[in-house]
């Protein structure tokens, strides 16, 4: 029976460059510059080098005159940075009337750490999302009596006052730490190559057999405080986005609009967004109500792909390949992660039967700074880089296009 179809993403749309720092850019963000040994512009790492390498990758593969032998489809969205409900949530539509079901879905995702995973490891790694978080944005909404300027309240009743209050506690008492999967099988990957104490509590906290106590020392005393990327792994986050009030220099306002953005951990919903918020209002929740944003749709987060699932072991081994060729035959780990960002991925779930891996090939120091650079100033991909990633995705490409070899039949029983 031939193999069901693989789906491969990628998406073609950009953040916007906000005009103030377009003279900070060395080249031009839109320049598509090849200089100093790097492509440089808004896209080069979200997510240009994912297109351009999968159909670099497909091209040399038919110039040689492979033909896979499982129907791949690749998949390009335009509004991936917001959403994705008019690209990828049309195309899985199709694809889904026409009664396409695939096996497993790749997409963009976690990069190689050069420096390994810092804090904790410099070891090279490369890591895999097999699960992103949810998503939502809720507006809190200030109700207060508002009036002259020259008048303010003496009881901190102002919308101002109340809005302060209401970002200073999200700010200071973020959402509670806690360890789920795919973090968990994180921790246990980064564990051997942690020194000290730090690295027998991952393993501990990530085997299951660690009490909680041991639990809540990883999420809160170790995860939670050393980056924004540690962070994000182990508690939903709240980020504030926006902040509206007053039209009148002399007025008291009589409303004040707090946006938050949500990023939720899987298992994770909206009822305990909405707790958190009333429990961070404290004794304003009078002058308060809280509900949902109209802009991009609220998603939970995913469900968690295996890492043992063979389409994982197959990107695992193009990685590894490719990257331990690069680096002259030094070890590459690779390793289950969540996405504290959303992808298109999402949108293709109903239609795949193994679920998603997200992971964009190429290598990034974030102790250098190139974490930054996403969506960031001078957003750039080494054209060694950029060689690597089209080098993965043909070896991926192979791999997964290939039938498996059949089974030997059995021999026939020796007469008596």
């Amino acid at each position: 029976m031939p193999l069901l179809p693989v789906l491969f993403l990628s998406h073609l749309d950009v953040v916007p460059v906000a005009n103030e720092t377009l003279s900070n850019w060395t080249y031009g963000p839109f320049s598509g510059a090849v200089k100093e040994g790097y492509v440089w512009g808004r896209g080069a790492l979200d997510d240009k080098v994912g297109v351009s390498a999968l159909l670099e990758a497909c091209t040399l593969l038919l110039r040689e005159g492979w033909r896979p032998q499982r129907t791949l489809y690749f998949a390009f969205g335009q509004d991936e940075e917001v959403g994705g409900e008019m690209g990828a949530a049309l195309i899985a539509e199709l694809l889904a009337r026409r009664g396409v079901m695939v096996d497993i879905v790749y997409d963009e995702g976690g990069s190689v750490g050069a420096d390994g995973f810092p804090p904790y490891t410099t070891r090279p790694i490369a890591l895999i999302g097999t699960a992103e978080k949810g998503y939502a944005t809720i507006n809190a909404r200030v109700s207060a009596a508002g009036g002259h300027s020259s008048l303010p309240p003496l009881d901190g009743s102002s919308a101002a006052a109340v809005a302060a209050r209401l970002v200073t506690s999200i700010d200071r008492r973020p959402p509670q730490a806690s360890l789920v999967e795919p973090v968990t099988s994180l921790l246990a990957a980064l564990a051997p190559s942690v020194p000290g104490l730090r690295g027998w509590l991952f393993a501990l906290a990530a085997s299951g057999l660690g009490s909680p106590w041991v639990e809540r020392l990883v999420a809160e005393a170790f995860l939670a405080h050393d980056a924004p990327e540690t962070a994000a792994l182990v508690r939903n986050t709240a980020a504030i986005t926006g902040l509206n009030l007053g039209f009148a220099e002399n007025v008291l306002p009589p409303a004040a609009t707090v946006r938050i953005n949500f990023r939720m951990l899987p298992g994770s919903n909206i009822s305990a967004l909405m707790d958190y918020l009333h429990r961070a209002a404290g004794r304003d929740l009078l002058h308060l109500t809280f509900e949902m944003d109209g802009g991009q749709n609220a998603s939970l987060a995913t469900p968690v792909t295996s890492a043992t699932n063979p389409y994982f072991q197959m990107l695992k081994t193009a990685l590894q390949e490719v990257y331990q060729l690069a680096d002259g035959g030094g070890r590459v780990d690779v390793a289950p992660t969540l996405m504290a960002g959303g992808t298109d991925s999402k949108h293709y779930l109903p239609i795949s039967r193994g679920g998603a891996l997200r992971q964009t090939p190429v290598s990034l120091n974030r102790t250098a700074g190139d974490g930054r650079r996403v969506h960031g100033l001078n957003e750039r991909v080494s054209v060694g880089d950029f060689g690597r990633a089209v080098c993965v995705m043909r070896r991926l490409l192979m791999l997964v296009g290939t039938l498996p070899a059949p089974a030997p039949a059995s021999a026939p029983a020796a007469a008596s």
